[in-house]
């Protein structure tokens, strides 16, 4: 299953300097956006529940050669990522074993969440 997110608004940035009012619309956009990019390709009760361990690799193509760096982009997911599970109908813990693949930019930028259940993990 392949989920494509856009590429992460700066003011998800742990860094970002907001007040808690305007942190919190935009970790709200962030959740909305990541469920609703996994309702894209997920039904609940059309398609196969997810269940056991899963295995997501991320293929990150940066909007430019200037970028942020892989553990910056990921802590401006966590919101984006805390939707996709809740969109998949899932806890996020169940997500293993990130790995990272960067390609050449491309403008505006995207990720697209690759899921992928362990069989050996299933319950």
């Amino acid at each position: 299953m392949i989920i494509t997110l856009p590429w992460p608004d700066r003011h998800l940035s742990p860094n970002a300097r907001l007040t808690w009012r305007s942190k919190m619309i935009y970790t709200a956009m962030a959740r909305d956006i990541g469920f609703s990019a996994a309702r894209q390709v997920f039904t609940p009760g059309e398609s196969a529940p997810l269940t056991g361990e899963l295995r997501v690799t991320y293929h990150i193509y940066p909007p430019n050669k200037h970028s942020r760096d892989e553990d910056n982009l990921l802590s401006n997911l966590k919101q984006v990522f805390d939707g996709v599970a809740r969109g998949l109908e899932i806890d996020d813990k169940e997500f293993h074993g990130a790995v990272c693949v960067w390609y050449a930019p491309e403008p505006p930028g995207r990720i697209e969440m690759e899921i992928n259940v362990n069989p050996a993990a299933e319950r």
